[in-house]
């Protein structure tokens, strides 16, 4: 009996201590064996799908790269120059000319909390009725163990290029430790759109069907006036108990990257999936699109029916694996410099490295392979000129979709 007890006495640790070191390191073996899956679906996704010829993407502004680059945007307020965020917390300018050799920094945001999806990841620049400019960003930060999503206001001098730091105003601060969403779209009308991720992995605590807070959410301000910011009187949850006001739509997980279409005025919202399904969304007032009862068009945890028939369907899904893991979204095109891409939404997976035409005139719905091979893909934008550029975040450059008779001149 000594001998057995003994024997349990150096098992039990044993077996407590492997239990122990499997569950720091389990994260780390599926990280591994995700980013393993996701190589060997690329390659045979390369090999059965081919991009159509008309178009190709090269790299443009060659002499420039960036670390970890989140977001290019052009501003109708500067046309001639280029605006590119760091996820490290920095926020560039340059001129809009594919042989320019430096760049100038315009605002470094401190205290950026910059690991796995955090950082500083989008920004938006308003001109006031009073006549003053203000760049919006948002980004990442931490107070001891407690993590949040701030999106804040600086001053914005437009003929020097520059935020001034001091000038920093919070406008909303939005506990988060996971899904950020993070991006910032404004629209004709100085409606400031901000779309949240749910804040924790899985959602347990289901945020984004909690109208009580702010997570897995758009949301929606105005930023024209003399205040930090207004709520739209046409907001779906002005002055209701109990809802946070600026909630304009829920039920997101990650929604990540947002347009509204320059003819239909229509807000698309690209979310990235869970475990099986990315999706596009339409995006309406006030409505609910199902997560985390639902992920893209499928069940993700119970749910009775008469929930379910009030969450709005994506227009579109697609599966991981062949077809991608993680949706960026992009915007719909009306330019004319690439007439067969009109009316088409233009996004991509920032996994397999592809950019997509979502041609959802008709029934079905055609989804057209334009590249491949584009690189991870953080953001799009469209030029005064109507170019379609996008940021490579692993490689730090940036690049455009051209014809492809274009490409080698």
């Amino acid at each position: 009996m000594k001998k057995y007890l003994s024997q349990f006495r150096v098992v039990v640790p044993t077996l407590l201590l492997i239990s122990l070191v499997g569950y720091k390191y389990r994260q780390k073996v599926e990280d591994y064996y995700t980013i393993a899956e996701w190589k060997v679906y690329k390659k045979v996704s390369e090999s059965l799908q081919e991009p159509i010829s008309e178009y190709r993407t090269v790299r443009v502004f060659p002499a420039l790269a960036f670390e970890q680059p989140t977001t290019i945007k052009f501003f109708s307020l500067l046309p001639n120059k280029v605006f590119v965020s760091e996820k490290k917390g920095e926020l560039f300018a340059f001129d809009n000319d594919d042989y320019v050799k430096s760049r100038s920094s315009v605002l470094k945001i401190k205290n950026v909390r910059n690991i796995h999806f955090t950082g500083f990841l989008d920004f938006e620049l308003a001109r006031h009725t009073n006549g003053a400019t203000y760049l919006y960003v948002f980004y990442n930060t931490s107070e001891g163990d407690r993590k949040f999503s701030n999106i804040t206001r600086f001053l914005f001098n437009e003929k020097r290029l520059i935020a001034i730091e001091e000038s920093e105003k919070l406008l909303l601060k939005i506990p988060s430790t996971h899904h950020q969403g993070g991006c910032l779209l404004l629209d004709k009308n100085n409606n400031l759109h901000i779309s949240v991720g749910d804040g924790m992995f899985g959602d347990p605590d289901n945020n984004a069907q909690n109208l009580g807070k702010y997570n897995g959410k758009i949301l929606k301000i105005n930023v024209g006036g003399n205040s930090l910011y207004e709520i739209p009187d046409d907001n779906p949850f002005v002055d209701k108990m109990g809802i946070k006001p600026e909630i304009y739509a829920y039920g997101f997980r990650n929604p990540f990257r947002m347009s509204i279409d320059s003819k239909t005025e229509s807000l698309w919202v690209a979310d990235v999936g869970h475990y099986a399904i990315e999706e596009i969304n339409i995006v309406q007032k006030g409505g609910n699109y199902g997560w985390n009862y639902m992920e893209g068009n499928k069940p993700f945890r119970g749910v009775i029916d008469s929930i379910k028939t009030s969450f709005i369907k994506p227009i579109y899904t697609y599966k991981h694996g062949l077809e991608g893991f993680s949706v960026t979204g992009g915007f719909v095109y009306w330019g004319t410099a690439l007439q067969s891409l009109q009316n088409k939404y233009i996004y991509g997976d920032y996994v397999r490295g592809v950019v997509w035409a979502l041609d959802y005139s008709k029934k079905p719905i055609r989804n057209i392979l334009i590249a491949e091979e584009a690189g991870n893909i953080s953001s799009f934008a469209l030029s005064s000129d109507e170019g379609i550029y996008y940021t490579d975040f692993v490689n730090g450059t940036i690049h455009q979709i051209v014809l492809s008779n274009e490409a080698n001149l």
